[in-house]
């Protein structure tokens, strides 16, 4: 039986598993979400608005400490719970799908991953038709999910109706802007369009420089990625630029600091590149 007392203990070992997941404790995480998912057992969940949520919660406290079979598991429930209220044009539902199909991805299912997008697209589309009032950020969720299922053209199809609707609707905040930007600027520069690469770029940084300017990480890989561009075009003196400003940055993150994108480990050697600039 679900009660008030039970809600109020879930959500304090959901805050806990959170602080420990924080933390880098993932076994103690883990344990803390367990707990949760024990206080639920023998629940009507699919009656009961915050135990959805919970499992909600606990299948993105999975995925955050990496146990993604789990994650997809208690995420499963929480789709089943949905469509049993007839909840099945809803936004959280959409994106559910698209966590889905990450989770999917990441244990190796591609068909399973490919028909979730599939799922979270239509119902996301199906959702901009009625209500179109945050359209740019609902095309730059997806473009975000099809990149990280690594279909790049699906991913810069969307990101590029995320900067058209953002160009007309002027809906998205800064940093979600410049995300988009980076986006972009990353598929034009592996398309070696170096000019229209750098434009991005050069409008990520404008962005960036107020609204992340404490992310130390991010603010290194744009910074890299734009004397890449620079270098490659043969503009030698802006490049020495910014690759002294990504250097800047690089040296305000501590040795285990976690705002370290993975753009900067994908795209190596760029510690050579900085620490060795242009000879």
């Amino acid at each position: 039986m679900v009660n008030n007392e039970t809600e109020m203990l879930a959500e304090v070992f959901i805050k806990k598993a959170e602080q420990f997941g924080d933390a880098g404790s993932m076994q103690s995480a883990a344990y803390y979400y367990h707990k949760v998912v024990l206080l639920y057992e023998g629940s009507a969940e699919e009656k009961n608005t915050i135990a959805r949520l919970t499992y909600h919660k606990i299948a993105l406290g999975y995925q955050k400490i990496q146990q993604y079979e789990k994650s997809a598991h208690y995420l499963s429930q929480f789709i089943t719970s949905q469509k049993a209220l007839a909840i099945e044009n809803d936004i959280h539902l959409g994106n559910s799908y698209g966590m889905m199909s990450l989770l999917k991805h990441r244990l190796g299912q591609f068909e399973e991953a490919d028909r979730y997008i599939q799922m979270s697209r239509d119902l996301r589309e199906a959702f901009i038709a009625t209500q179109p009032d945050n359209i740019a950020m609902i095309y730059k969720v997806l473009a975000v999910d099809y990149n990280i299922l690594e279909k790049s053209e699906e991913s810069f199809h969307y990101f590029q109706k995320a900067l058209a609707a953002e160009t007309a609707q002027a809906c998205l905040s800064n940093e979600d802007k410049a995300d988009v930007y980076t986006h972009l600027a990353i598929f034009y520069e592996e398309k070696e369009d170096l000019e229209l690469a750098t434009q991005y770029y050069q409008q990520a940084e404008t962005l960036t420089e107020v609204e992340l300017k404490e992310k130390y990480g991010e603010m290194a890989s744009l910074y890299y990625s734009l004397a890449q561009c620079c270098l490659d075009v043969g503009e030698t003196e802006k490049a020495t630029t910014y690759y002294a400003k990504a250097e800047e940055f690089l040296n305000k993150l501590s040795a285990n600091d976690q705002q370290l994108p993975p753009l900067l480990v994908l795209r190596n050697p760029l510690f050579d590149h900085i620490h060795n600039p242009i000879k």
